[in-house]
């Protein structure tokens, strides 16, 4: 067997080694307890303190933000959860899928401070620009389910003017049924075709039936 290395007095984190045998060091801690730490877990860094650190930084962590009851906290948590808890069924679109949090909003106060509250329940975070990008400063927004729905990836974006928007926006600037413009696209119309009108009376499939016969 190897000598015993000596790491009497030597202080890992919190604790300081006061006496050994062989795979343990007994040690006396900052806050005044002294604990029995597996010699590989104090040098590798995972035992730092007797669990008074843990303690320490949960405290912290409450009481810096103060709204673990808060919608802004559910949120983030959700966040967190399907970017990294691989048993959360929308972990495969998210976290399994490359996207990520940054690491400045893995503490709660961070994603608070940037974000702001939350404007009212009709609101969620939503990816923006980037809507397969990654959950941090610049990409993120509060925003309603319909500005969500016109930020998703699928959808199809139309440019008329110097101006883009999706179907569904134009459709509603123009006055124009729901769904007009897909079937004025699928019958070959330009962009410019389709995006003329309004025409309110007629349903799109009234429409695309007439230009089928």
């Amino acid at each position: 067997m190897p000598p015993l290395k000596n790491r009497v007095g030597l202080k890992f984190g919190r604790l300081t080694v006061v006496s050994m045998v062989p795979g343990k060091c007994w040690c006396l801690c900052e806050c005044g307890n002294s604990v029995e730490v597996a010699s590989n877990n104090l040098v590798s860094g995972n035992t730092q303190s007797c669990g008074c650190l843990q303690k320490q930084r949960t405290s912290e962590s409450s009481t810096t933000h103060g709204k673990t009851d808060s919608p802004e906290y559910r949120i983030w948590l959700g966040i967190m959860s399907r970017c990294y808890n691989k048993n959360r069924v929308s972990y495969s679109m998210y976290g399994g899928a490359g996207v990520t949090v940054s690491e400045h909003w893995h503490d709660f106060a961070n994603f608070l401070a940037d974000m702001g509250a939350q404007p009212s329940s009709k609101y969620t975070v939503d990816r923006f620009p980037n809507a397969s990008g990654n959950y941090e400063l610049g990409n993120c927004r509060w925003a309603t389910m319909k500005e969500q729905s016109n930020n998703r990836k699928n959808n199809v974006l139309l440019t008329k003017d110097g101006r883009t928007q999706t179907a569904r926006q134009w459709e509603e600037e123009l006055g124009l049924c729901r769904g007009l413009i897909h079937a004025r696209l699928k019958l070959g119309w330009s962009v410019e075709r389709a995006l003329s009108g309004p025409l309110k009376k007629k349903r799109a499939s009234e429409e695309f039936n007439a230009r089928s016969r």
